[in-house]
């Protein structure tokens, strides 16, 4: 994860969040896939 302001970090954490739930939906998504 790049260093940067909090909200940047929050937004890429949702952004790879999105891609794994659209890719395998919410309940096959683990935490390492979006890490």
């Amino acid at each position: 994860m790049p260093n940067g302001k909090p909200a940047e970090k929050r937004r890429a954490i949702l952004d790879a969040a999105i891609t794994v739930f659209a890719r395998q939906g919410f309940h096959s998504a683990r935490v390492s896939d979006i890490a």
